[in-house]
């Protein structure tokens, strides 16, 4: 039987749980209560109830602080978040947790070094650790679960006790507790009122490799809850709008050229975070995510790789082209954005507005002539231009040790200040960006910045992105470095969300996403009479005659 199959176990009648040692863990007739700001006083377990009542006076009541100062204390601190406190039982206090390998909800309880003895006299085993699950309801002990000494898990969703009285007639069979760890887990940590999260914490972040720079950004950032979330939930929201493109490129919904950026997300959200909405962006070909980082919607992106009416260029950009307010695309050009933001840049010098422009461009592109002409010039005139690599280690099949004779691009610009960024990580991008930005706005002109990340799918749909790759190596990058998993993390370990609430905006995205879809296959594709449209932002003085079908057409705005 799986553990998932047990924890939706009903309670037998007429069983009781006994919490603890027993007799003062229980009260006959009286249901189960939390203290403060839970849910309520009282709370029904699945199809029946479950006596029994926290102690008012707990014998012993020892702390996470205490106990994790030894060193079996400090393991589990490795292991485990300790959050609220749930109940305090005759040996020992029970706290709301989070397994950090897993994010999974557990509770913790606590037992003073004291009272194990006794503690284990009046039990026949304690769970500490998912892995012995199934010895253990089958009856064999490993030696370790009796190591109770310093500190001992009970309760939880996965990490699971079964405990039983040797010495009285009630006991707390498999069922009933599979019931009761669910119930503790879903009540307490599924509200609200229940969370106190941190507002705000501090995180040590990797050091950026620095060119012809004294200092470099800071080593710590800080982040606070509503900032981790919205990240969260844009990171999610981009993974999830790929993901779908993908799907709907494959049922031959898109066609065309669609690059996807799945793997990138901490590179477009952390340069977002540090810059204004004044200041300006262009990019490359694989633009979807800057796209919406920029402020247009997933309906609208969507409805652009679909052609569709309500798309954000009027479904005739497709993938490669699309535009918002200061935000130019989108192109189709190898490297031959970079000296259009160059252009933007000087336009922001000759206003004297204060602007910056980021001009992107991957390491395929870093070869190309046209961007060293454009460091020269931007060095030359000091333009307010933050040149950003996007190191995602393949130039379409190439891998950049075959196609480059240096592969620090961060240092290409030679006489530009460079940096080199963990560009998996959205507070390391988040940092070096307004770094950088702070360096352009100050008058010393130019910046460059290599951003090490990886892209999940291959160059394009044409790619499958596994010839010159293997699955492995894709995997591997996943489990050890995925972005969204590296924020969400952090965030779960620090008390500054619960998994439930992550959970909620996952949801959230995914329907977001499935509506957008929606819209994008539903809407009307634009109409022949457009498809002149919105090729000058003024008409032309003079009318151009030609011999083909489409002469009687008027180019309008």
């Amino acid at each position: 039987m799986t553990t998932s199959a047990r924890l939706s176990k009903k309670p037998s009648p007429g069983n009781r749980c006994v919490l603890g040692r027993g007799e003062d863990d229980v009260s006959e007739g009286k249901i189960l209560t939390f203290p403060g700001s839970l849910l309520g006083s009282q709370m029904k377990l699945f199809s029946g109830f479950i006596p029994f009542q926290w102690p008012e006076s707990p014998a012993l009541r020892p702390s996470p602080v205490q106990l994790n100062t030894t060193p079996d204390g400090a393991a589990f601190a490795s292991r485990y978040v300790t959050g609220e406190l749930l109940g305090e039982g005759g040996f020992g206090s029970v706290y709301a947790g989070v397994r950090k390998a897993d994010g999974k909800s557990v509770a913790i309880k606590y037992v003073a070094k004291s009272a194990c003895k006794e503690y284990i006299s009046k039990i026949s085993f304690t769970a500490v650790d998912e892995g012995l699950f199934d010895a253990q309801v089958t009856g064999s002990f490993p030696p370790v679960m009796m190591d109770l000494w310093r500190f001992m898990v009970v309760l939880g969703v996965v990490l699971l006790a079964r405990e039983e009285e040797e010495r009285g007639t009630r006991k707390c069979g498999e069922t009933e507790a599979s019931a009761l760890a669910l119930a503790v887990a879903t009540v307490a940590l599924s509200s609200r009122s229940y969370a106190s999260f941190t507002p705000q914490a501090t995180f040590d972040i990797k050091s950026c490799d620095l060119h012809r720079l004294d200092q470099g950004p800071p080593t710590q950032a800080v982040l606070t809850r509503e900032d981790g979330l919205n990240y969260y939930r844009t990171m999610q929201l981009m993974r999830r709008m790929e993901l779908k493109a993908d799907q709907l490129y494959k049922q031959k919904i898109i066609r065309g050229f669609c690059h996807l950026y799945d793997g990138q997300e901490a590179c477009a959200m952390g340069i977002e975070s540090a810059i204004n909405l004044s200041d300006h962006l262009i990019t490359a070909y694989r633009a979807h995510g800057y796209t919406y980082t920029r402020g247009v919607s997933v309906k609208e992106i969507l409805a652009e790789l679909t052609g569709r009416r309500g798309g954000v260029a009027k479904g005739k950009g497709g993938s490669m082209h699309m535009y918002a307010k200061n935000f130019y695309g989108g192109n189709g050009i190898v490297g031959a954005q970079v000296p259009l933001g160059a252009g933007v840049a000087l336009a922001c010098k000759y206003l004297g507005n204060n602007q910056v422009c980021v001009a992107l461009y991957g390491d395929g592109a870093a070869n190309q002539g046209q961007i060293f002409e454009t460091y020269n010039m931007a060095a030359l005139w000091k333009l307010p231009c933050i040149f950003i690599c996007e190191n995602n280690r393949y130039g379409m099949g190439t891998a950049v040790e075959r196609a480059a004779a240096s592969t620090d691009y961060y240092k290409r610009g030679e006489f530009i200040p460079g940096l080199r960024v963990d560009g998996m990580d959205v507070l390391c991008v988040r940092e070096a960006t307004k770094f950088a930005a702070d360096h352009c706005r100050s008058g010393k002109g130019p910046i460059l910045m290599e951003l090490q990340t990886y892209r999940y799918h291959g160059h394009s749909m044409s790619d499958p992105g596994i010839s010159y790759r293997t699955r492995e190596e894709i995997q591997e990058v996943r489990s050890k470095s995925d972005p969204i998993t590296l924020l969400k993390d952090r965030l779960i370990n620090n008390n500054m969300a619960s998994v439930e609430e992550l959970k909620e905006i996952d949801v959230d995205v995914r329907k977001e996403v499935e509506e957008a879809a929606l819209f994008a296959t539903s809407d009307p594709e634009p109409p022949l009479e457009d498809l002149c449209n919105h090729i000058y932002n003024n008409q032309p003085p003079i009318e151009v005659r030609g011999t083909n079908p489409w002469s009687k057409l008027r180019s309008t705005s």
